[in-house]
């Protein structure tokens, strides 16, 4: 019996048309998937994927326009999204970062299944919801341009390399995170008290995302 209180991000978001990077994950850590789930319960939301369908058709919906206008007038990104996450409601109290790191792996997961096409390929009318709409945004934002090129995911790219750490935990006024240890690992069968450690970190740290031969 599926179990609401337990369940992972990763079973609730849409499997065809996406590759993720995980089986067991959307995001880098477990940790994070666990926080946005949480937000997400907080916030009323039932834990079941046709609820999840639409809380993403929402979210793309409502970024669409947002993430338009700032690219035009030449933002990035990381300057646009909070724009963004103030108008989510189940997304506002979370860090800046998590909303980050979950568009961009959503982003992600298209752009590695666009390498190999797999059903129902480009027969839109089959595919979820929540996944047509992820197209849809990836129009109307440009996300393809030259070469089928991501600037979303050049973006986290360079992101990466120039914030060169971020403060994922929102109730801490420093660059640390928690140290998340086996929670980003495919093993991880069980939660970890984790010690809260003063390392600076990337923001994507480890995150699969390739552009122009460059992985991070």
């Amino acid at each position: 019996m599926f179990n609401a209180f337990k369940a992972k991000l990763r079973s609730l978001v849409p499997e065809s048309g996406m590759k993720y990077q995980s089986s067991k994950r959307v995001m880098h850590h477990l940790r994070r998937d666990k926080r946005v789930v949480d937000a997400l319960r907080a916030a009323g939301y039932q834990l079941t994927r046709p609820v999840i369908t639409r809380v993403l058709v929402n979210m793309f919906q409502i970024a669409a326009p947002i993430v338009a206008a700032g690219r035009a007038e030449g933002e990035d990104l990381w300057d646009i999204l909070p724009r963004v996450q103030r108008e989510i409601d189940w997304a506002q109290n979370l860090p800046e970062p998590i909303v980050f790191e979950l568009f961009v792996s959503l982003i992600e997961a298209r752009c590695e299944w666009e390498k190999d096409p797999e059903y129902p390929y480009y027969k839109f009318e089959l595919y979820n919801p929540a996944i047509r709409e992820l197209v849809a945004f990836r129009t109307t934002i440009g996300d393809y341009g030259t070469n089928n090129v991501s600037w979303v995911l050049t973006d986290a790219v360079f992101f990466n390399e120039l914030a060169r750490g971020l403060d994922i935990e929102d109730d801490e006024d420093e660059d640390v995170v928690m140290n998340d240890g086996n929670l980003g690992s495919d093993n991880y069968k069980g939660e970890v008290e984790d010690p809260m450690v003063a390392d600076i970190v990337p923001p994507l740290a480890q995150m699969s995302i390739e552009q122009g031969g460059v992985e991070l």
